[in-house]
């Protein structure tokens, strides 16, 4: 970089700074009328969630913490295991997601958590455990709240892809593979044989960013060069786009209401993704969705009625 291009960013930075400066002034010297007119324009949910002008429900993404700091979700055990041992360890980490968004619920709580529950046939004598084991059931539904990070962990289908370098804009495009529709999930225990919809599922709020924004740009030409040798290595060509595994890091967003469809569905906010070498699983590259695009967004019917509490009779 020349001195001369470091000036303009300077220049540009004192520019925005003092534009800023004017917002602020602006906002401050506005008459309570116009403060309420702005308010009136945000469209709220009942219970304050932010709508877009499309309808969807726009949901604030968190920064990316460290890595240790979110649970793995990795769906390429869940299509490969047959350890019953690793099964049980998958069954019970989707059931720790579903909980840590879901509302209180005892009898679900109690089937989910206790076999004797799924077990006994009898309603009266299913209450009565329900009673019993109150204060294991506490333990469980507070234990499933404390964590809230997860990192969905895709290498079969739904592959990010990264494109070729870009000299003009000094960096890669990348897009993520999951679409605003897609789930993924774990069959309940010993109930998928009579319900079919009898599944854990994961949904996603904010997969991917704007177009205009889905571009990587490295922190400076020795990284750029590094991610460049290790891209160059897989691809077939110098112009070709390649297809990587990769991580989907994000929190659970907490549910108001269960949704309509019969899955158990949590909602995972993605708040950043990292693009992996499919081969040692290290990070090729880290996107960091909250500082690009601060909220997600949520479309899907089901999950935008799942958001709100359910309407009180005669409301």
């Amino acid at each position: 970089m020349t001195s001369t291009r470091l000036s303009t960013f300077a220049l540009a930075a004192l520019l925005l700074a003092l534009a800023a400066c004017g917002k602020k002034e602006g906002a401050d010297n506005a008459s309570p009328a116009e403060q309420a007119s702005g308010q009136a324009e945000r469209k709220l949910t009942s219970n304050g969630l932010e709508i877009d002008d499309q309808g969807g429900i726009l949901l604030p993404r968190q920064p990316l913490l460290p890595f240790e700091r979110y649970t793995v979700l990795d769906q390429s055990k869940n299509f490969r295991t047959k350890d019953q041992a690793e099964t049980t360890a998958v069954e019970t980490l989707y059931r720790k997601v579903f909980w840590a968004g879901a509302q209180r619920d005892d009898d679900l709580l109690a089937y989910d958590f206790l076999p004797e529950v799924r077990a006994e046939k009898d309603a009266f004598k299913r209450a009565d455990i329900v009673k019993t084991k109150h204060a294991e059931l506490d333990a469980a539904y507070a234990e499933a709240k404390k964590q809230k990070h997860y990192a969905l962990y895709l290498d079969r289908d739904s592959l990010m892809s990264i494109g070729p370098y870009d000299a003009a804009k000094k960096g890669y495009p990348v897009s993520t593979g999951i679409r605003g529709d897609m789930a993924y999930g774990w069959s309940k225990p010993k109930e998928h044989e009579h319900n079919e919809h009898a599944t854990w599922m994961v949904e996603f709020a904010g997969s991917g960013v704007a177009e205009e924004l889905r571009w990587y740009i490295p922190k400076n030409e020795d990284e750029a060069r590094q991610l460049e040798a290790s891209l160059s290595k897989l691809r077939s060509n110098p112009s070709s786009t390649v297809d990587l595994p990769g991580y989907y890091f994000g929190h659970i967003a907490d549910l108001a209401s269960r949704p309509e469809k019969q899955q158990y569905n949590a909602l995972l906010v993605v708040d950043g993704i990292a693009v992996t070498d499919p081969t040692t699983r290290q990070p090729l590259l880290t996107m960091d969705f909250h500082a690009i695009e601060p909220k997600a967004v949520v479309r899907e019917a089901s999950i935008k009625k799942a958001l709100q509490p359910e309407p009180k009779p005669g409301s």
